[in-house]
């Protein structure tokens, strides 16, 4: 029974941590769907704004195929190119720690996504809905939404809900300027862009392995916009780098077990006893962002109930360095040594990841609502395909080849065949 149980809420905590992750997501996809709807494909912000995308090849409808698809080739190869610069840039300034460089940057950058892109967007919805708007009144106030966001997501400690809801405006602002990139240059961006998240993470030498590697020996946080899940477990478990369980008049209580030795662990742990056990976090660089279980030995980090209260952050807790060695020790939790089978507390998914997700429902939203429908579908079971994958294999992992890859197969599928099917039925007045 206590087996059954223990299965139980495996399974229940699971299904907990995919849905933290994949409400935000579909909160993201459902706003830029709903954009393209109203907004329609044309409006100000034209294919020629977004000059990354198309550098090279301006897509016209008199071109024939073979020309559209080799100029988004080379837009693709520009495209994914810029990324990988900049994301190479950005690990070169991280090594000599230049962090007021590296942030004042990324701020100046989310304002101008906030002030400009947002702005543009929001005026745009106004005039769709017919209201008249009173220009200074609307300056000043997004220019405090514009500071406030910067504020919250770099410079300053606010609610962990407040600081959610900027990520996901960034993603929804920035997916809809990337729906005036041209179709053929969107589904090969796409298609590259997976592509290039599995060389930056998986391959040695990758810009973003390297960024982790970097943060993880200096012990430091990684300056990135990521979606950080709430922790699905309960208050019991703490937010940050170095996770620590305190029982009251209690001293905690830990169990460590070297993977070489075959010897039986004496008694059961409780549940209480198994949430106190640390967890160190890896974070993939921006826009592959998953936290996963860290498989090193890490030492208890202690911290006094003063500090608690002061309200100092968990990163700034004094840690030892960890085992980075094939002989690290493993920290052992329930369920995860009969199962070998977890996922962590908290999921960080980055924002690129909910950008590209967005681009493709927002491509598929052009066409038909049915189309999208098929396009969200696969996008969260590649979605969940990952984080079965992270739960198993308890590494750091693309989140862009499984969603990506469905949602391109199901949006043509759906165009080519579900479509023509379900018209078929309607008209013969026919219903499954």
């Amino acid at each position: 029974m206590a087996h059954l149980e223990t299965k139980t809420d495996l399974l229940d905590g699971f299904g907990k941590e995919i849905a933290s992750i994949v409400f935000p997501v579909t909160i993201c996809m459902a706003a830029t769907v709903y954009l393209v709807r109203q907004l329609g494909e044309g409006g100000e912000l034209d294919a020629q704004a977004v000059t990354i995308a198309t550098a090279y090849y301006k897509e016209k409808p008199e071109d024939s195929d073979g020309v559209k698809f080799e100029g988004a080739v080379l837009n693709a190869l520009i495209f994914v190119g810029v990324i990988g610069a900049m994301t190479f840039v950005l690990a070169g300034l991280y090594w000599l720690r230049c962090y007021k460089f590296i942030y004042g940057y990324m701020a100046f950058s989310v304002f101008s996504i906030f002030f400009v892109m947002g702005g543009t967007l929001f005026w745009e919805l106004f005039q769709s809905w017919n209201l008249e708007v009173n220009i200074p009144v609307f300056v000043v106030l997004l220019a405090i939404f514009a500071v406030v966001g910067v504020l919250t997501l770099f410079f300053m400690r606010m609610p962990t809900l407040v600081k959610q809801a900027y990520v996901i405006i960034v993603g929804v602002i920035t997916a809809y300027w990337f729906t005036k990139i041209p179709e053929w240059t969107t589904w090969v961006v796409l298609l590259s862009m997976a592509l290039y998240d599995i060389c930056a993470v998986l391959i040695p030498g990758g810009p973003l392995r390297m960024l982790v590697h970097l943060a993880q020996e200096r012990d430091e946080p990684l300056p990135a916009l990521v979606y950080e899940s709430g922790p699905s477990r309960g208050p019991d478990y703490d937010l940050g780098r170095v996770w620590r369980g305190r029982q009251q008049g209690a001293e905690q209580r830990t169990t460590i077990e070297d993977p070489g030795e075959d010897a039986e662990r004496e008694g059961n742990p409780s549940p209480e006893t198994a949430a106190n056990l640390p967890v160190a976090s890896q974070v993939v660089g921006p826009g592959v962002e998953l936290q996963e279980i860290d498989t090193l030995i890490a030492p208890t980090v202690e911290r006094s109930d003063e500090q608690v209260q002061a309200g100092f952050p968990v990163d700034q807790a004094e840690a030892a360095p960890r085992d980075e060695g094939p002989q690290g020790q493993h920290w052992r939790r329930e369920g995860e040594e009969e199962d070998g089978f977890a996922l962590p507390d908290e999921i960080k998914l980055g924002l690129g990841d909910f950008i590209f997700y967005s681009l493709l429902v927002g491509r598929a939203a052009m066409y038909d609502i049915l189309t999208v429908f098929s396009c969200y579908l696969a996008i969260v079971m590649g979605l969940g395909a990952t984080l079965f994958c992270l739960a198993l294999y308890r590494q750091a992992l693309p989140a862009l080849p499984f969603s990506i890859a469905l949602g391109v197969l199901y949006y043509f599928l759906s165009r080519g065949l579900l479509e023509h099917l379900v018209v078929s039925l309607a008209t013969n007045l026919l219903f499954v």
